[in-house]
């Protein structure tokens, strides 16, 4: 977010100013872990892109997957972005000039924010397939995905653009600060909060109904037991999903309602005490990071689909290479 990057009085010239002293003389640990959490970014969600645009059985399914892949692009672009860019500027002979950090530290924020719009528009795709799963299949139609998508996009460039414009220091951005605090950080963790509090509240009342479904499939082998066990088999799937969703959500809301503390003493309420130590303004820098980085590995524990296409892409591998072996081998046996 730009104002956690950008305000000096909350991460005291951090990576993100002009200043780069205090932000070159980090220890090298952090350094490290920075690299490594861009690079995990990175190589993750660029393979999340690739299973998804090139299995013509996932692109077909617009929920949840087009989310999925949105939220993947932003969080590789924040990979990208973040680390990779910041270590040129701060560690080149002579830094950057002011037009390229507003350009990188732009660039950067936006691809943060769209993460938040992004993961925002996954919870209510998730939130509308169990509450409203009547209304969902409509709502979710390809062109109104692509919209939503688009919309988030471009509500994360909009929302960035008025830190760029305005002068720091003065009223307009000082109004702007607080409403960016509660639109971007306060709304989104408590409708995120709400709509999975709902969801877990009708999850469960699918799995009683799942289980008197199972009792009646073992007591009665009807004609129609199959069609039941089919229908546990796919509310199960969808569970898998959610819970996936779900684990992504939370690693962000036990992140963010630090930093939203952080944000609300800093901004609206100056009198609360809040910690002015190095170790904890690096560990809240690295925290951003890393919600945007553990994402894949989700993926693959809780949805079927995703382990599915990670396993075949991990047997091809394996049998392109005994095919290759197998080549040479018989080009050895025959010289």
């Amino acid at each position: 977010m730009a104002l956690f990057s950008l305000n000096d009085s909350l991460l005291n010239q951090t990576a993100f100013t002009n200043d780069t002293s205090n932000v070159s003389a980090r220890p090298p640990w952090y350094w490290a872990i920075r690299v490594l959490l861009s690079i995990v970014s990175i190589l993750s969600n660029a393979l999340i892109i690739f299973i998804i645009t090139s299995r013509q059985q996932m692109r077909l399914q617009p929920s949840p997957n087009w989310f999925f892949l949105s939220l993947a692009i932003a969080d590789f672009g924040v990979g990208l972005f973040t680390t990779p860019f910041h270590m040129l500027c701060i560690f080149k002979s002579g830094g950057c000039s002011h037009f390229t950090w507003d350009v990188v530290l732009f660039i950067t924020e936006v691809f943060l924010t769209s993460s938040l719009t992004n993961l925002c528009l996954l919870t209510l795709d998730c939130y509308l397939a169990v509450v409203h799963p009547y209304t969902h299949p409509t709502l979710t139609r390809p062109l109104a995905c692509a919209l939503a998508i688009t919309a988030a996009w471009f509500m994360a460039f909009v929302i960035e653009l008025p830190y760029r414009v305005l002068r720091e220091g003065t009223q307009g951005m000082k109004v702007y600060l607080v409403v960016y605090t509660i639109v971007v950080t306060v709304l989104p963790n408590i409708c995120m909060l709400l709509a999975y509090i709902r969801i877990v509240i009708v999850v469960r009342k699918h799995r009683r109904r799942i289980r008197q479904q199972e009792d009646q499939v073992a007591s009665n082998q009807s004609p129609g037991s199959h069609n039941v066990q089919e229908g546990v088999t796919r509310s199960r799937s969808k569970q898998r999903g959610l819970a996936a969703v779900g684990v992504v959500v939370g690693f962000f809301l036990v992140y963010s309602g630090v930093y939203q503390y952080h944000l609300t003493c800093m901004l609206l309420s100056p009198s609360c005490s809040l910690p002015n130590t190095a170790p904890f303004k690096i560990t809240m820098v690295l925290l951003r990071y890393f919600n945007s980085a553990p994402n894949f590995i989700i993926y693959i524990l809780l949805k079927a689909e995703f382990k599915r296409e990670v396993w075949r892409m991990f047997r091809c591998f394996s049998c392109s290479r005994a095919d290759v072996q197998g080549i040479e081998m018989s080009a050895q046996t025959t010289n």
